[in-house]
């Protein structure tokens, strides 16, 4: 359980620096940072939105679900993203790429705008200890 913590920790603070540098990533970079195939990608982000939505932070803001900057070939975001942009996986589906990129781009803008991402890391950080002790049972991030 802790390793696949360290990785999500890994990941979650290669995304920041991508963030600061206003750079969307593909599933394959993600993928390779942390020594996982890009399919095997989801889980981590999974956990880093968990973490995100459920962790006690310092932060009054809203924080932007940073995994949006990690894109396809195509350039979106997968369809599990859908959510972040009030869209199910149906209406997702439906819209054509030019379409979902005007969609995303400013939630993308956001995870690039946003001033405290190295705080919220630290509290991630702290988020994943506490879940490594409660969890004995070798479920990621629950």
């Amino acid at each position: 359980m802790e390793r696949f913590h360290n990785k999500a920790a890994d990941l979650f603070r290669w995304l920041i620096i991508q963030a600061q540098h206003r750079k969307l990533v593909t599933f394959s970079d993600a993928g390779r940072e942390i020594g996982v195939i890009p399919y095997g990608i989801a889980p981590y982000l999974g956990c880093i939105s968990q973490g995100l939505q459920t962790m006690p932070h310092a932060d009054t803001d809203r924080i932007p679900m940073i995994q949006l900057i990690v894109v396809n070939r195509d350039g979106l975001p997968g369809w599990r993203a859908a959510p972040y942009i009030g869209l199910t996986r149906k209406q997702f589906e439906g819209h054509s790429c030019e379409e979902l990129q005007e969609l995303f781009q400013s939630a993308q803008e956001e995870v690039f705008d946003y001033p405290n991402w190295d705080r919220v890391f630290v509290d991630f950080e702290c988020y994943l200890a506490t879940q490594d002790k409660r969890n004995e049972r070798g479920k990621p991030c629950q």
